[in-house]
């Protein structure tokens, strides 16, 4: 089962396209805070597509829930916390590498429970305490530059 999350201009022209797919396709329309945490929890794989998107705190998120992650070259954020375990970075606007990631996600990725902790932890590092101290020494480094 594909779901949907979110709304936006193109959600009536993809319900359109989805129509014909025997009830495969279920659109939940927009999620936020634990409405949002539910959808993670149920789900195994993360589609990101975008044909642009800044950072994507998404992914964050997905993997923070154990989910892999497909995402487009357009994901800035897919660069910096996607690994081979973790995900796959696809050219965007590419259906073709998309169905074939999607393909392979459902036939060899690992959605054990062990292997969704193993995701979870993979950004655990991704945290404000980080962010923080790493805004810290970007600043002192800055400062003895002078």
């Amino acid at each position: 089962m594909l779901t949907i999350v979110g709304d936006g201009p193109l959600l009536e022209v993809t319900k359109m396209a989805a129509a014909d797919l025997g009830g495969r396709v279920r659109f939940v329309g927009r999620r936020e805070g634990r409405d949002l945490g539910r959808q993670y929890r149920d789900a195994d794989v993360l589609l990101a597509p975008f044909e642009r998107e800044v950072w994507g705190l998404v992914v964050n998120e997905a993997l923070q829930a154990g989910l892999y992650v497909i995402a487009s070259d357009q994901v800035a954020s897919a660069f910096d916390l996607l690994r081979p375990d973790t995900g796959v970075i696809l050219p965007s606007g590419s259906i073709d590498d998309l169905a074939r990631a999607m393909r392979n996600a459902a036939h060899q990725v690992d959605f054990s429970r062990e292997a969704r902790a193993r995701r979870a932890r993979s950004i655990a590092d991704c945290n404000p305490r980080a962010f923080a101290l790493a805004i810290r020494e970007g600043a002192e480094l800055a400062g003895g530059a002078r």
